[in-house]
């Protein structure tokens, strides 16, 4: 049987994938619609339908104002099935609908696009899918794409450590300012948006006050390229949203919440940036706190699309960003980034769950405290 040319195949068949969806998650579907034309004047018999998902990565660099530097991933089938057919694959003149649901694998980088410019080049980042079915006929194929939104999924996080069901905690010291900053929270993955609470407790022993107590959120986006693979990727670091607070008393212990809406300018747009590791291209967030830039303690968090998530009910224990080694009462840890850093062995809760408490003790035996709500 001859093959028809594509411009007389689409007089003949129209083909369409529809999703039931902006974005997916665990799983994908939709509905696959083909149309026999009643123009069509052929036999038309379907030997088979394929769905498939592919990834792919994308990096650009425009280096000059006509010349531009572009890198692409190799592109990644994630998901190919085959739809079943009812009968024989005979289809008259008239219209059909295959429906699918699969669902997705894990650990797919979630979809992605920055674009931004740093030391002079104008960078754009960018993660895509797209959804294909493919109809195979004895006389030709026809095929349909469409972009789809990939977010990762909750369950990739919660394989590691179980982190929703644990405490952060993290702390900083300087000894020549006579500063001690402790910082804890119930979780480190936060949706965009969210109503995020950190308890803070700061003791100082100095005899000068601080002024601020900074917060910022930084957004940091890895990218490997052809004159970085096998080494480290270039690190481009971006602040999204910052928080100021009144500082802290000379000679006073500071304990208070630092409540806070996460990236509240930025729009709730189901592509905007999240946490996401590809092969050319990998971003994380970092919460980033500072007393006047004498102490600085920075915490990786995840942020992900809000999806609906069955929560499970929290374990005891803690993620401590340290290698602890006790000695005596207290704790000399290596942190996370490499400082020195002492603090007590017991672990300390959040006394209150109102988001403006704030507690001010004084450290001089003679002077009672004052409780500021």
């Amino acid at each position: 049987m001859c093959e028809y040319s594509d411009e007389r195949l689409q007089e003949m068949i129209d083909v369409k994938i529809k999703l039931n969806g902006e974005w997916f998650s665990e799983n994908i579907d939709g509905e696959i619609l083909v149309e026999i034309k009643p123009t069509c004047k052929a036999k038309i018999r379907v030997k088979d339908i394929t769905l498939f998902l592919q990834g792919l990565e994308k990096l650009e660099y425009q280096v000059e104002e006509n010349r531009k530097l572009v890198w692409k991933s190799d592109e990644n089938k994630a998901l190919q099935q085959e739809i079943s057919i009812a009968g024989d694959g005979n289809l008259p003149k008239g219209s059909y609908v295959y429906s699918f649901s699969e669902k997705l694998p894990n650990g797919l980088p979630g979809s992605f696009f920055e674009e931004t410019t740093i030391l002079g080049k104008e960078i754009k980042a960018r993660i895509s899918y797209f959804a294909s079915c493919v109809v195979e006929l004895l006389i030709n194929r026809e095929k349909e794409s469409q972009f789809v939104t990939v977010h990762q999924q909750f369950e990739v996080f919660e394989k590691v450590g179980d982190k929703l069901a644990k405490n952060l905690f993290a702390s900083r010291i300087n000894q020549a300012c006579g500063l001690l900053w402790k910082i804890s929270c119930q979780k480190d993955i936060f949706c965009r948006k969210e109503a995020c609470r950190f308890y803070s407790e700061i003791v100082n022993e100095g005899q000068i006050s601080v002024s601020n107590i900074d917060v910022k959120l930084f957004q940091v986006l890895y990218l490997k390229t052809p004159n970085t693979m096998g080494g480290t990727p270039e690190r481009i670091m971006m602040e999204i949203c910052k928080k100021n607070y009144t500082g802290v008393l000379s000679r006073c212990k500071d304990m208070r919440n630092i409540a806070f809406i996460l990236s509240p300018t930025l729009p709730n747009y189901y592509l905007y940036p999240q946490t996401t590791n590809g092969t050319l291209i990998r971003t994380e967030f970092v919460l980033r706190f500072s007393l006047d830039n004498l102490v600085d303690i920075n915490v990786p968090i995840q942020i992900v699309h809000k999806q609906d998530i069955r929560v499970r009910p929290q374990n005891v224990g803690s993620i401590i960003l340290a290698d602890n080694v006790k000695s005596n009462n207290k704790r000399k840890s290596k942190s996370f980034y490499g400082e020195i850093e002492d603090y007590e062995t017991d672990h300390f809760k959040n006394p209150k769950d109102d988001d403006h408490y704030h507690e001010v003790v004084s450290l001089e035996k003679k002077t009672g405290c004052c409780t500021l709500l």
